[in-house]
């Protein structure tokens, strides 16, 4: 096994230690694998098109996907389809993209940054609320914004 995918792994268990332990709600695990098959998809793209000599996903749109929670779609896609392995500057840009998501993740396990993220998210379920007609469409959005209740013995 790869450290890339190594990375990969212990990425998916900190993203579900920290939902099970009521740190974060279902809707950042969500966003983190949407946007990491998105860039692994976009990373495809480049690696055919690198292949056949064609038009070229530019590195600055494969850095913004990494940068938007797409790092762990990116670690894999690199490991699996060898691919933006070599070129020393666009893996430093991608190590700190991976850095800044680390760093984010880490904040938001602080009182302060578990405050803002469960400020944030009540902000964004109110906003999108009114606009919501379906019951079960209202019912999707709460289960991936609410955060996991622990039990007594565990508090």
């Amino acid at each position: 096994m790869t450290i890339r995918k190594i990375l990969f792994l212990l990425t998916l268990l900190i993203l579900a230690a920290s939902y099970f332990s009521g740190y974060t709600p279902l809707l950042v695990g969500a966003v983190f694998g949407i946007f990491s098959s998105i860039t692994y998809l976009y990373y495809a793209i480049d690696k055919r098109a690198a292949i056949k000599g064609t038009w070229r996903v530019p590195e600055n749109t494969l850095h913004f996907l990494a940068l938007c929670c797409g790092w762990p779609g990116a670690l894999l896609a690199q490991d699996n389809l060898r691919h933006k392995t070599r070129k020393v500057s666009f893996r430093l840009v991608f190590v700190i993209t991976a850095l800044v998501n680390a760093s984010a993740i880490a904040w938001i396990h602080t009182p302060e940054g578990c405050r803002q993220l469960r400020g944030a998210i009540m902000g964004f379920h109110q906003h999108v609320e009114p606009y919501v007609e379906s019951e079960q469409a209202d019912e999707l959005i709460r289960v991936f914004m609410q955060y996991r209740e622990l039990p007594d013995l565990l508090r």
